[in-house]
């Protein structure tokens, strides 16, 4: 939800923002994609960052956060921006495989 209402607040009113999803048998992944302003190359390597927004009312947490929570899950977040065309950020999970007596388990007890 961080990355949607990231990309909706880079946008422009009419612009789409376009969420992808595809897999393969080792993960799956999410994309975000909008066509709003970019993110200017000299403020990418604080995106991650706790608290650094450039929002009047945000809190610079929500990256923090998706990258956070994309990482203990195994994953990995990438992500590319130009200014004035716009950014896609891709969320990468492994899928885990189950064997049938751990599925059990779970289900089960």
């Amino acid at each position: 939800q961080n990355l949607i209402n990231n990309a909706v607040d880079a946008s422009q009113p009419g612009q789409e923002v376009l969420v992808k999803t595809d897999a393969d048998n080792d993960s799956w992944r999410v994309s975000v994609i909008d066509a709003g302003c970019g993110i200017p190359e000299e403020r990418l390597d604080n995106i991650f960052t706790p608290f650094f927004t450039e929002k009047s009312n945000g809190t610079g947490l929500g990256l923090a956060v998706v990258q956070t929570v994309v990482k203990a899950h195994n994953g990995s977040i990438d992500w590319e921006s130009q200014p004035a065309k716009g950014s896609r950020f891709t969320l990468s999970l492994p899928v885990h495989q189950w064997s049938e007596n751990r599925l059990n388990e779970v289900c089960y007890g």
